[in-house]
């Protein structure tokens, strides 16, 4: 069956993980509901492209399915977005949510077209159906170039946070959502889109094809996973964790634009064209180096490349005592700056204090802390246990006190510890942190996140939000997080007016 707009395949195409509808057919179950909606919604037929066995794992070294860009060509996408959606490195990010996005900018109607009621809508529809990180919520939001909007299809209870299934009690759901209700709503903006679509000339609404396009103009740049080039496996910690510290000094620079670490870290191992990474991350300039740790001596290369002409820019070597990486990491943000001919403005890359230790040792431990932090999933007891190792050197470093903080927050928020568990490990953590270091953005967002998530004080985790943002604006985290919370705030409101 054949879209309702000509030259069109589908209507509607539906992308999702396998692992999510492999226990109990959810994803399965939702696209036969959803077409039931449409039914009782449109007078024609909708036509749906829904693969019941995606290919799920496809390494970019095999020949992807040409049929695939045939069945992309549809009006409207629908991403069911899960934990393990936002992953660069699978088939559906990559070959579906991405190619989409991208043949829908380019194509006549344009990704976001104005509608009938003169409001702005995209034709990527996402679904949500587990409470994103913030880390995988900056990821799709630097693909679509805006505000993540989706409906939610999310149960939640004490300790509990799953799709949400049919038979669900609205008032047993902190959510306070209604699975019949969603379908509608899903149904009713497929109308809209079409409607909208079929009759641009009734409605005089132009579509919007070139809303956002990339912005090649501002200075930019990504910082890839610098290489491990010791012969110890362990320093991998370490080179990582030096290309995530560059990037928190890069990102104080207010003129500089700076790919988050989740989506520079999707190529990571990957023998790619710069270019090509620099065109995907919608940057113009490319930092990529090389980490050699030999006893108490390092070295450390790096190299700037512009995108366009894939020529290098800049390019440096230091070779130093190990007690000296914090000054290298200084020294290489302040070389690209001046190489983009930027400015600090005479201040430090990074606010005072945010190392908050001179023992090299204690900051391998925070960083590889760090890594296993990000990796999430039961990594982060081991992070736990990093960041314990630090303290025992440097028992007044706060980060990695933030650190442990946030780590026992994420492991009850994704159902790995109890919250009587969790709670009051992180509370401890997070308030030694704060006396420590008052002036670090992370201590105030991890304070911040157990107001929100454990003790549901929503103006202390508001105030928190807030402290940690005017200390460091531009800190990934705590505006994911932030957001976040402004989601759950105009939710609680409008709960409250029922």
């Amino acid at each position: 069956m054949a879209s309702l707009i000509p030259r069109y395949e589908y209507d509607l195409f539906i992308s999702y993980r396998q692992k999510d509808n492999k226990y109990d057919g959810w994803v399965t179950e939702f696209v036969n509901n959803l077409r039931k909606e449409l039914e009782s919604t449109f007078k024609e037929d909708i036509s749906v492209y829904f693969d019941i066995n995606p290919h799920d794992g496809l390494l970019e070294t095999y020949s992807v399915d040409k049929s695939l860009e045939g069945k992309l060509k549809s009006i409207i996408f629908i991403p069911i977005i899960s934990r393990t959606y936002c992953d660069p490195k699978s088939f559906a990010w990559q070959h579906e949510f991405v190619a989409f996005n991208k043949l829908a900018m380019n194509d006549r109607f344009g990704r976001d077209l104005k509608l009938a009621n003169g409001n702005v809508a995209s034709r990527i529809l996402p679904l949500k159906i587990y409470d994103l990180d913030p880390d995988d919520l900056i990821l799709l939001e630097n693909e679509l170039g805006s505000t993540l909007r989706s409906v939610e299809f999310i149960f939640k209870s004490p300790g509990v946070n799953r799709p949400l299934k049919s038979d669900d009690s609205r008032s047993e759901n902190l959510n306070h959502t209604y699975y019949r209700d969603q379908i509608n709503k899903i149904a009713n903006s497929v109308k809209e889109i079409i409607i909208s679509i079929q009759n641009p000339d009734k409605f005089n609404l132009p579509p919007l094809a070139n809303l956002h396009k990339a912005d090649t103009s501002a200075k930019s740049i990504a910082v890839l996973p610098f290489v491990n080039m010791s012969n110890d496996p362990e320093q991998e910690y370490f080179s990582d964790g030096i290309s995530e510290e560059i990037i928190n000094m890069l990102v104080q620079i207010p003129t500089l634009k700076v790919a988050g670490r989740t989506s520079a870290f999707s190529f990571k191992n990957k023998d790619e064209d710069l270019r090509l990474i620099g065109e995907k991350l919608n940057v113009n300039t490319i930092l990529e180096g090389s980490v050699r740790k030999s006893g108490k001596s390092i070295r450390i290369t790096a190299q700037l490349i512009e995108v366009s002409t894939g020529f290098h820019l800049w390019s440096q070597k230091f070779d130093r005592e190990l007690n000296d990486v914090f000054i290298i990491q200084d020294e290489i943000a302040r070389a690209i700056a001046d190489q983009l001919q930027l400015t600090l403005g005479g201040k430090p890359a990074m606010p005072k204090g945010r190392l908050q230790t001179q023992n090299v040792e204690a900051y391998q431990l925070y960083l590889k802390g760090m890594v296993l932090f990000y990796k999430r999933g039961l990594h982060m007891f081991e992070g736990i246990r990093c960041f314990e190792d630090a303290l025992k050197i440097d028992p007044d470093y706060a980060l990695a006190l933030a650190g442990m903080a946030d780590s026992y927050t994420m492991l009850c928020f994704h159902s790995y510890m109890p919250p009587e568990e969790a709670w009051p490990k992180a509370s401890a953590a997070a308030k030694r942190a704060i006396k420590l270091g008052p002036e670090l953005a992370e201590v105030h967002n991890a304070t911040a996140t157990i107001a929100l998530l454990f003790e549901h004080d929503w103006t202390r985790a508001e105030k928190e939000y807030e402290n940690a943002l005017k200390l460091n604006p531009r800190y990934l985290q705590a505006r994911g997080w932030y957001a976040y919370f402004c989601r759950l705030f105009v939710v609680r409101d409008q709960v409250t007016l029922l």
